[in-house]
């Protein structure tokens, strides 16, 4: 056994000496490390950890010690000598450093973002405190001033009301001195989303930052004084009397001392800044602000102008042509199966990314490149004529190197890293989920919400890549369509629900929260109390906008109470899929068309009395058939109570594989009268109505037995049994 393992040793240290010349295209590591393992002799393996790497390599003649040792200091991670091979491992120290590098980086734009800020400030001739009328001549001739409403009837007058408070403390002026009272740690440790301060927080919000307090103390104590002045005199109060006399409040004697909330929303690069001041109910001063940090840079890049020598390569060509022409694939072609499974064939092969082999080719240098996920700009690429593409993959190769990549020449060798590793490591995209998305997509020519929602809900963000999802799957199902409505949050929270959980959710008692996982629980939560959804139902719209009940940390203090439902409810409705004419002659594509689309141009041209003619009408002529086809509408919504807190709709539809077209008037005698229906209704002639076709398809936990499940109602659309309405 010893003279086995010292065998072993000696053939990894001769293969160790040996050079190798190697080249692949973006690909995984799991995919990666065989190809590799065949030309240098060694069995090389790949971790749960690594394994969805996604990594560029172009060397030749380099020793293969020298190869191995890159590839580990790119990717953080290091070899281990295991019984079966060498396996590439997750290095936990590298990874610490990633993090702290990312901090740091986070934490340097931040600042840089602060000290724009106020070099702006700085600029503004900003109202003196003793200089009213000054302010109320800005106020009235710039429209960047905050549109401030206060208690104007408490001094009776709109004017004095200004002078009493703000001519002394503009709240644009605040808003820059909340912002620079803010640190960088502060603002590179804040989540995507909002985070709500208050100077009273509740369970669900954060105390204000010392600094952040201190710079809204003035406003409060102003406030409380001009309130104290009336303060015993009970007198029914008018706010925003600008704004049509809204009466919101009958103050009494006591009055409610003032208090300040600031809501941060963290974007990618940006953050707005609300800063409210609350005096009982009443949002009785607001003002915004919102600011980004500067364009990022890598650490070095290479000159753009280089890329006119560079070919795309042919997988890029060939899915260009096929989102540029007829929007369809055949489905036994080699592009077609590499789509369909990004798990072999990596999403980024057909994007900017695949230029960077090209590029070290033309340098001839050695490169070894581990890659972030970025996809949007393959699209925009693609999507231009020959003669802009070139210039174009130059403008994303630029934003690839300053804002994505970290680029670093040594020695003959070009190591590519993202800029936030440890970032991009953890929100990398799940290739089999999409593999089985996609050929789901391929498959039946559709998806479900299950379809949806199961993709979403493996996946570690929200907010993934539309370029896939969007263009590569109207590829796939060979139609597109714009009225698709999908929140990808409210479906991510949906996919990760258990069977029994989902059937609860399409009951008229529908699924409590109380049932919930932590780690659903906590999606819950993010996607309520981190967003800008409000509670709906409880303040009438035209007072939303002054009353505190539009956050939804003050409306639910303490998170969401015990008997909070989650529920669901769709219905189905007649819509067509139609064979449209090209203006440039080729092949008609097809798109999801809604009857009251084709209705419109009907009723502006005749009238209530339509005779359906194939070919005739002005809004039948750009088609050449049609396919009766059902669109599903819905929403999920969060009941609290008989308030509903939200509602999410969804809208998609079923469109399956090998639908025959015909002509308008050979269309099944529901279509047709649904079609006269929507007609009359634009123009006001009575409504008749036909049931749809009842359509469906089974999924686990979704709302598909028709026989069980579904009634249909008289004004043509299936409904949930037991849903609310």
């Amino acid at each position: 056994m010893l003279l086995g393992v010292l065998c072993n040793v000696l053939v990894l240290i001769d293969c160790l000496g040996n050079s190798v010349d190697f080249r692949c295209s973006p690909t995984s590591v799991g995919n990666l490390l065989p190809l590799l393992s065949e030309r240098v002799g060694i069995d090389l393996l790949a971790t749960p950890e690594t394994r969805w790497d996604v990594m560029v390599i172009r060397v030749r003649g380099v020793p293969v010690d020298r190869l191995l040792s890159t590839i580990g200091r790119v990717s953080s991670a290091k070899w281990e000598r295991r019984k079966d091979g060498l396996y590439l491992v997750r290095d936990d120290e590298a990874v610490s450093t990633d993090v702290e590098a990312e901090r740091n980086v986070a934490e340097g734009e931040w600042k840089s973002a602060l000290e724009l800020v106020r070099h702006a400030s700085s600029k503004i001739d900003w109202v003196r405190k003793d200089n009213t009328n000054r302010f109320l001549d800005q106020v009235s001739s710039h429209n960047e001033w905050a549109r401030v409403v206060l208690s104007a009837g408490a001094v009776n007058a709109v004017g004095k009301a200004r002078s009493a408070l703000i001519a002394r403390l503009p709240l644009r002026r605040l808003a820059f001195a909340v912002v620079e009272s803010l640190s960088p740690q502060l603002l590179a440790s804040l989540h995507i989303g909002n985070t709500v301060y208050s100077s009273n927080p509740t369970a669900m919000q954060e105390r204000l930052p010392r600094e952040v307090s201190k710079s809204l103390g003035e406003l409060q104590a102003d406030q409380n004084r001009l309130m104290s002045e009336i303060e015993g005199n009970p007198r029914s109060i008018a706010f925003g009397q600008e704004e049509g006399g809204i009466r919101l409040a009958d103050l009494g004697a006591k009055v409610a001392s003032a208090r300040s909330i600031v809501v941060l929303s963290k974007m990618e690069g940006m953050l707005h800044v609300r800063v409210l001041l609350v005096q009982g109910q009443h949002i009785v001063a607001r003002e915004e602000l919102t600011f980004g940090v500067p364009a990022a840079r890598g650490q070095a890049s290479p000159n753009s102008s280089s890329l006119g020598s560079l070919r795309s390569p042919s997988e890029v060509e060939d899915l260009r042509r096929a989102l540029s022409e007829a929007g369809s694939i055949e489905s036994s072609g080699a592009l077609h199966d590499e789509l369909i499974h990004p798990e072999k064939t990596d999403p980024l092969k057909f994007g900017p990314m695949s230029l960077v082999a090209s590029y070290a080719e033309a340098a001839d240098k050695n490169l070894v490149a581990v890659l972030p996920d970025y996809f949007d700009p393959a699209f925009r690429s693609l999507a231009v004529n020959p003669v802009q593409r070139n210039s174009v993959f130059a403008a994303d190769w630029e934003q690839l190197m300053r804002g994505t990549l970290n680029w670093q020449e040594e020695d003959g060798w070009i190591l590519l890293r993202p800029r936030r590793a440890n970032k991009e490591r953890v929100e990398h995209l799940d290739r089999p989920a999409l593999g089985t998305y996609l050929r789901r997509l391929s498959d039946e020519g559709w998806a479900s919400l299950e379809d949806m929602s199961a993709y979403l809900g493996a996946q570690p963000v929200a907010e993934i890549d539309p370029f896939y999802v969007s263009d590569v799957g109207s590829l796939l199902q060979g139609w597109r369509t714009e009225g698709s409505v999908v929140q990808p949050a409210i479906l991510r929270f949906y996919g990760v629900l258990s069977v029994k959980q989902k059937q609860a959710t399409w009951t008229e008692s529908g699924l409590r929260i109380a049932s919930l996982l932590p780690a659903q629980r906590q999606l819950l939560d993010l996607l309520l109390f981190w967003s800008d959804q409000k509670l709906s139902g409880r303040v009438p719209p035209e007072l939303e906008e002054f009353n505190h009940e539009e956050l939804i940390t003050e409306t639910l203090p303490f998170g969401l109470p015990a008997d909070t439902v989650f529920r669901g409810q769709m219905r189905r409705r007649l819509a067509l899929l139609a064979l449209r004419k090209r203006q440039d002659g080729g092949a008609p594509g097809k798109e999801v068309t809604e009857l009251s689309k084709l209705a419109r141009g009907a009723a502006r041209l005749t009238g209530t009395e339509v005779e359906v003619r194939d070919g005739q009408e002005a809004s039948m002529q750009e088609y050449v058939g049609f396919a009766p086809i059902i669109i599903c509408d819905g929403h999920f919504e969060v009941d609290v109570g008989q308030s509903k807190v939200m509602r999410f709709p969804f809208q998609y539809p079923e469109v399956p594989k090998g639908v025959t077209f015909v002509r308008f008037r050979d269309l099944p005698s529901t279509v047709q009268e649904a079609y006269r229906e929507e007609v009359r209704r634009l123009g006001g002639a009575p409504q008749r109505t036909q049931p749809p076709p009842r359509q469906s398809r089974s999924a686990a936990g979704a709302p598909r037995n028709v026989s069980d499940s579904e009634s249909i109602r008289r004004d043509g659309a299936l409904t949930l049994r037991g849903a609310k309405r």
